[in-house]
């Protein structure tokens, strides 16, 4: 599928810092929300110019990156990898909460 792409007008800059790392997220995690997985193409920004011409964006839009998005191939070996991770009692210190651990 091809990659969802995020587009700002230039005179107005990328807004404040970390609004587009916000909506990246917000909409990663409306995919997986929905069953969808994700991947952040950064790199489309660094190629803007051959992508906007690409995709008929008007060069008064900035691009700033892409998302490919779509039902993720259970199959495939690059979703075989492993993400285990530590246990949030490893990671996290919690003041003047007892018992949150326990909850889950």
């Amino acid at each position: 599928m091809p990659p969802s792409c995020s587009c700002r007008p230039s005179a107005t800059g990328c807004g404040r810092p970390g609004t587009s790392a916000c909506t990246r997220q917000n909409f990663l995690l409306s995919l997986a929300a929905r069953g969808l997985a994700g991947i952040p193409q950064t790199v489309l920004g660094v190629y803007a110019d051959t992508v906007r011409e690409f995709l008929g964006v008007s060069e008064e839009l900035k691009l700033l990156f892409g998302i490919s998005f779509g039902t993720a191939d259970p199959a495939a070996p690059v979703n075989a990898v492993g993400r285990e991770r530590i246990p949030l009692q490893q990671s996290v210190v919690l003041h003047g909460t007892p018992g949150v651990f326990d909850r889950q």
